[in-house]
């Protein structure tokens, strides 16, 4: 909604342009920042009545007296607290619901740290994270203390992360936490790259995924909903209107093919997917892509001893027909020795069971279930720190490293 073209809109004294980048709903009003003439004050508007802001119980907090030189990025509401977001500073306030009495007062500074993308900042149960300067961070309270230390979730993408901050349209940056998979989505559009942090594992160290995508796809829109689904807008022109979900481990793409295949039967003969509701009849294409997986640089618990590489074994789940490329690189080397091996589960159980005699209902059917194997390697050469590399193409069936073994002997310190 443009607020200025509300009955009765009264910006803010002695602002000509009302063109704020940055905007909160809560504690009973609208709180704005980043206006052009003013990119250092946050404006806050009447209660209940969003979009006066010169009347009643309208009014402003000027940074200015808090920070020097910074300018107003973003804004959110965290455990009853307003936290106003700077490109390099970050400040916390107490009792927001009623600014205009004492007890709405300055709680906390964070220097150094600020948040350079608004749309990065997202809720994550009693944290929020925001894309910092530095990389991805969270804000968290500590019972204790009753302070928010800030804590670092990107470090194993650290170089990555600082190169994008550095070239990306930070205006483009999009965040989402969804509630289904406990991940938190970073996308970087302009870059076809999307980074997920992972953290149902380790909250404090969250497993980092990265997505390239395709240049025709570039995901500009991200959107968490209720029901467990998270929806991407893909913003190329090839892919103009068009809306993805985040489902399983397969890039799929569905095209409406019923101007082929106009009646239901005809679309199931096809083998195609007919949607009774709106009678359309979808195809569906598996998209491969590629799965990279890297180590950190291993040194065996002694660092300036050199070990003579045997044999490398991984035990993999699912990946049928999957070709890997497994690399291997030595002391810090940015060229590696390879090998490679073809992924090829077992299956078991029952492949499927369509209208069998022995069915209870026609239409059961059960896919077939691969276990885990093990694949081994021999290596070459020796090194005293080792980083491995597996590479794969991903078509319709998922792979899961399950563990991996290293075999060396121990040789000469050097």
């Amino acid at each position: 909604m443009d607020l200025a073209d509300a009955s009765g809109f009264s910006a803010p004294s002695g602002v000509t342009t009302f063109d704020p980048t940055s905007c909160l709903g809560g504690f009973g009003r609208l709180w704005v920042g980043g206006v052009a003439e003013a990119n250092d004050v946050v404006y806050y508007s009447d209660t209940l009545i969003g979009h006066k802001f010169q009347t009643g119980a309208a009014g402003y907090v000027d940074m200015k007296t808090v920070w020097a030189g910074d300018q107003v990025t973003a804004l959110a509401s965290f455990m009853g607290k307003l936290v106003i977001f700077g490109k390099r500073n970050i400040a916390i306030y107490n009792s927001p619901d009623d600014p205009s009495s004492a007890d709405f007062a300055l709680d906390e500074v964070v220097r150094g740290v600020g948040c350079v993308a608004r749309d990065s900042v997202q809720a994550l149960g009693d944290d929020i994270i925001f894309l910092s300067n530095s990389g991805v961070r969270s804000l968290r309270r500590t019972m204790v203390q009753d302070k928010m230390p800030l804590m670092d979730l990107s470090l194993n993408i650290k170089d990555e992360i600082t190169t994008h901050i550095v070239n990306a349209d930070m205006a483009q940056v999009k965040g989402q936490y969804c509630l289904c998979g406990g991940y938190y989505a970073l996308s970087f559009p302009d870059r076809n790259i999307t980074y997920v942090f992972d953290f149902k594992g380790n909250p404090d160290a969250p497993r980092v995924t990265t997505w390239n995508f395709e240049t025709k796809k570039t995901p500009k829109a991200l959107l968490s909903t209720t029901d467990g689904i998270m929806y991407m807008g893909l913003g190329n022109s090839d892919y103009a209107g068009r809306i993805a979900t985040y489902d399983g481990y397969f890039d799929v793409e569905k095209s409406d093919v019923t101007s082929t295949y106009t009646t239901s039967s005809a679309c199931t003969t096809a083998g195609h997917v007919w949607e009774s509701t709106n009678s359309k009849c979808w195809e569906t294409t598996n998209s491969t892509y590629q799965a990279d997986f890297k180590t950190v640089w291993l040194d065996f618990g002694d660092p300036s001893r050199a070990k003579l590489l045997k044999r490398f074994l991984a035990i993999i789940s699912g990946g049928k027909n999957m070709d890997v490329t497994m690399n291997w690189y030595r002391d810090y080397k940015v060229t590696a020795d390879s090998s490679s091996f073809t992924l090829s589960p077992t299956a078991s159980g029952t492949s499927y069971l369509w209208g069998g005699a022995t069915s209870l209902y026609g239409a059961a059917k059960y896919a077939p279930a691969f276990q885990p194997a093990e694949y081994k390697l021999s290596l070459s050469k020796s090194a005293k720190v080792l980083r491995m590399e597996m590479k794969g193409t991903v078509n319709g069936f998922k792979a899961s490293l399950q563990q991996m073994i290293i075999w060396a002997k121990q040789g000469k310190i050097r």
